[in-house]
């Protein structure tokens, strides 16, 4: 894929009265961080950059579906803190998946496509990045999640996502595990349990650190207990709370120093999932969804065919068309390659569903995506 890289803040190296001054300064994670990030309709200081700018104020229309079945897209907001020497940071991930839900709505399927990761920390230090590859490797490995949805009465489908507990590994051989859930995490490289799971050489998944610069090898465990997902009135967003756990280990580096582990702790409030509905089989992306690229903003206004000034017309016109090179019968047209293996892949084998959004478009677009997106219903 080509795309930006996650980047994630962590320092190492700080002085003990400098971090205890900080933790002085945090500001709780929860719903008033979600404001702050996805602000609603009536908020001037909602969207990034300029106000005036057709991007920022382009609204999307739904698309009209009468089953859940298609392409969406699904942003997970998640509040914790990073500890990476003494006293834990705050830290807001972002988890973005695609998500493919078949014709008979029994279940979807989440295809990763990036995770992002903004630590209230002290300056660049620890910035890290996942290569292409890395991403890549782990979105051929999507997870499938049950619905409650009964193909024969899409109407009643009011509540699709039931509460359930899913479990995402990175780097581990979860069929040679006792216990996915709950297994200690292995510590080295050599450990059975341990897969190079982005065929780079080095085992489980590898993780570029800015600085200090280097390479760390690691594993990772992530637990999601989905709450109950709503389905909106006009069946465009499903959206539901949620708590979470992950667990990693580094089982290899190269520098000692990248061995050291940095504890992530959950917030238990303020943690969402949103899910948009993109395209469905027989209706492909709105229009609306179409934000102006570079080549389409570098093709000039106005004829096309209008001649240049100066251009020789009447005879020499005729001249020049004589002169010219016999027509070549043109190539066969070949389809083209999607973006990315997320690019047009169906749900099963047999549902030939030629999806168009990718992942590319979608790390592109996901801040206008959710801007203003509906935040789950607080249970009673």
């Amino acid at each position: 894929m080509k795309h930006s890289h996650s980047r994630t803040t962590v320092g190492f190296f700080l002085l003990f009265s400098l971090l205890l001054a900080l933790a002085g300064c945090w500001e709780s994670s929860g719903l008033d961080r979600l404001e702050d990030l996805y602000p609603s309709a009536g908020d001037s200081d909602a969207a990034d950059g300029d106000l005036d700018t057709p991007e920022a104020e382009m609204e999307f229309e739904a698309v009209q579906a009468e089953t859940l079945a298609g392409r969406w897209a699904m942003l997970m907001t998640l509040n914790s803190t990073i500890n990476p020497v003494i006293d834990p940071w705050p830290m807001l991930l972002e988890n973005l998946f695609l998500v493919d839900i078949p014709e008979d709505q029994s279940e979807m399927r989440l295809i990763a496509c990036q995770q992002f990761a903004d630590v209230d920390g002290i300056g660049d230090l620890g910035v890290i990045e996942y290569s292409d590859e890395t991403i890549q490797k782990i979105s051929e490995t999507p997870l499938t999640i049950p619905l409650a949805c009964d193909a024969d009465s899409p109407e009643r489908c009011t509540e699709p996502v039931m509460p359930q507990k899913v479990l995402w590994h990175w780097g581990l051989h979860v069929e040679d595990m006792d216990d996915p859930e709950n297994d200690r995490l292995p510590e080295k490289k050599d450990d059975p349990l341990v897969w190079d799971q982005d065929e780079d050489g080095h085992a489980g998944v590898t993780v570029h650190v800015l600085s200090p610069l280097g390479y760390r090898y690691m594993v990772r465990r992530a637990i999601w207990n989905l709450g109950k997902g709503t389905l909106s009135e006009d069946r465009m967003w499903i959206t539901g709370s949620m708590t979470f756990r992950v667990d990693q280990k580094s089982v290899d580096a190269d520098r000692t120093l990248l061995l050291t582990d940095a504890p992530i702790t959950a917030i238990d409030e303020g943690n969402v999932y949103q899910m948009r509905l993109l395209e469905t089989k027989d209706q492909p992306i709105d229009g609306d969804l179409d934000f102006e690229t570079d080549a389409e903003s570098e093709t000039a206004d106005g004829d096309l065919d209008a001649e240049p000034d100066g251009a020789p017309d009447g005879d020499a016109d005729e001249e020049a068309e004589a002169e010219a090179e016999p027509e070549v019968e043109p190539e066969p047209e070949v389809e083209a390659e999607p973006e990315s293996e997320a690019a047009g892949r169906t749900f099963k084998e047999g549902e030939a569903v030629d999806y168009k959004y990718t992942c590319e478009r979608l790390i592109r677009e996901y801040k206008q995506l959710f801007d203003n997106a509906p935040l789950p219903v607080e249970e009673k």
